[in-house]
């Protein structure tokens, strides 16, 4: 066994998660990365998985404390809370263009996270409240459904502010015509001093 509590080699460097493996004369697709598979790898660096993978499990990847990369080709791919506990140098993640869902919670835990972007196709987030160290978000151009406006996610009407990054102005000016906050929005404004918020603004 090595560092890895669920297998028998200790990954090194970056790791290529195969579409399928054989055993004998059977061929088996990689559907799941299960809880705790690659937990306490110490020199994982970056790993890529194939987009047949729909799961992450628990603390799969807890403790990779060099872990800086993750890139992730597939789909609404369901990952466990507390997958990346632990993951402190992790500071890539990398969604495929099919993604149309991203619970962001997972990547509460990796405070070297600062950027993320948002795909073409994503029409919902949750959990953005989580990435309490991301100082920049960017979408894919032609995503129908988000748009950043001064470093700050909003829906592409503009109608409603979604989040803002840790990096945004002492004197922060919600634009005029937001309507709406989202509930924990403004969370990782670390520096905000004073909001001025706009008439258009509903209650």
């Amino acid at each position: 066994r090595g560092s890895s509590e669920g297998l028998n080699y200790a990954p090194n460097g970056t790791l290529n998660v195969p579409l399928a493996v054989q055993n004998g004369n059977k061929t088996y697709k990689v559907v799941a990365i299960g809880s705790r598979a690659l937990a306490g790898s110490d020199n994982l660096k970056s790993i890529v998985l194939p987009s047949s993978v729909t799961k992450i499990g628990s603390s799969a990847f807890e403790n990779c404390i060099f872990l800086s990369e993750v890139t992730l080709p597939g789909s609404n791919t369901v990952i466990a809370e507390d997958a990346f506990k632990g993951c402190s140098a992790l500071s890539s993640v990398k969604f495929g263009t099919d993604w149309t869902y991203i619970d962001f919670t997972p990547f509460g835990y990796c405070r070297s996270l600062e950027k993320v972007n948002i795909p073409s196709k994503v029409k919902k987030v949750a959990g953005i409240t989580a990435l309490g160290s991301v100082r920049k978000i960017t979408v894919d151009e032609s995503n129908p459904y988000f748009i950043t406006v001064s470093g700050m996610l909003f829906d592409k009407t503009c109608s409603e502010l979604v989040y803002c990054p840790v990096d945004c102005p002492r004197d922060l000016v919600i634009p005029d015509g937001t309507v709406s906050i989202r509930r924990g929005a403004l969370s990782g404004c670390r520096y905000v001093e004073n909001v001025y918020l706009p008439s258009s603004l509903e209650v």
